[in-house]
């Protein structure tokens, strides 16, 4: 009758413990080595306005996040999502703030993601120039109608 009690609380016991860990392993990444698997990267450059800020607006899948980055330095912002990304699953923004005032801005970019041998989807936005919008917009204003 001891025996009988010990092991149906001893199936117990394993039964729940297994259940328990069957979850544990479902939950989070596959590989368990990092925990995203979208890295949005690039290159703010900037050299007009040194002491400054640049915010980028990202907007994934329609929630908005506002991340502020030196200028003239590499970003990078990871993320993890469930699904495989495409290209408008990350929609960036770029703000330049000079002391304060809003000097330049580089809206709606989007970038084809690329996998690399991790598993990981890379969105390299490459360099975002705030000299070619600065001398663009400069040159709108010198011009005589």
């Amino acid at each position: 009758m001891a025996f009988l009690k010990a092991l149906t609380v001893f199936i117990v016991c394993i039964s729940i413990f297994g259940v328990i860990i069957s979850n544990s392993t479902t939950v989070g990444n596959k590989n368990n080595s990092k925990n995203y698997n979208v890295l949005l990267t690039g290159e703010i450059i900037c050299p007009f306005c040194k002491r400054s800020l640049v915010k980028i607006n990202l907007d994934e899948r329609g929630l908005v996040q506002h991340v502020w980055f030196k200028c003239d330095s590499h970003f990078e912002i990871s993320k993890h999502l469930n699904t495989t990304p495409y290209i408008e699953d990350y929609e960036l923004g770029f703000y330049l703030w000079c002391e304060g005032i809003l000097t330049g801005e580089i809206l709606k970019k989007y970038v084809k993601p690329t996998e690399d041998e991790s598993g990981t989807y890379v969105f390299n936005f490459g360099k975002i120039d705030f000299t070619k919008t600065k001398k663009r917009r400069n040159r709108l204003e010198n011009t005589i109608f």
